[in-house]
């Protein structure tokens, strides 16, 4: 099931009365899951982003990640997977930074007092949605990681192949001896 539209106003409404204390409860969280690997700035601005892609997102009535409404947002996931797959992140470290944003939104229902029976059912259709966010994630993730082994795996090969520069009387040479080294063929 997905998001109303009605829900998605909700939480658009939601994430931007609350953006302040929502982006310093989802860089915390972040951070720990990080361990450090980058700075509270550098974090923060990244959450603060993501916020604002979310609410966006929600706001223009997006009830899953699949429309064009949520277009923005799949860039934002997709080009925050390629930079961490780029500076060596695991997948792990990079899907916490999407699905944090669950428990800081949690944090903010309680501290609102809203998680009555009607909240806690517009929560978990939300946390569905963080979840589609964590699999684009999760996905643009292993694309990355494939595409740099790849080009790792070539670069390699061509460290691991030598190349002679042969001219002139060297290539005759080489080309003689070459026919004359192979093994006769077996008819």
């Amino acid at each position: 099931m997905a998001l109303s539209p009605d829900q998605a106003g909700r939480f658009a409404d939601l994430l931007k009365a609350s953006t302040d204390h929502l982006v310093g409860l989802w860089t915390d969280e972040v951070a720990q899951g990080l361990r450090g690997r980058l700075s509270h700035a550098e974090l923060q601005r990244q959450t603060s982003e993501l916020l604002r892609g979310f609410t966006a997102t929600l706001a223009a009535g997006a009830a899953d990640l699949d429309g064009d409404a949520a277009a923005e947002l799949r860039a934002m996931l997709t080009e925050l997977s390629t930079s961490r797959a780029r500076q060596g992140f695991t997948a792990t470290e990079t899907a916490i930074s999407v699905y944090a944003l669950k428990d800081a939104l949690l944090r903010v229902l309680e501290d609102d007092q809203r998680t009555d029976a009607d909240g806690l059912r517009d929560y978990v259709e939300f946390a569905r949605f963080v979840d589609q966010a964590a699999l684009v994630t999760f996905d643009s993730y292993v694309r990355v990681r494939e595409e740099l082994m790849a080009d790792q795996a070539e670069q390699l090969l061509e460290l691991s192949t030598p190349v002679v520069k042969l001219s002139g009387r060297a290539w005759s040479r080489f080309r003689w001896s070459a026919r004359w080294t192979r093994p006769a063929p077996r008819w």
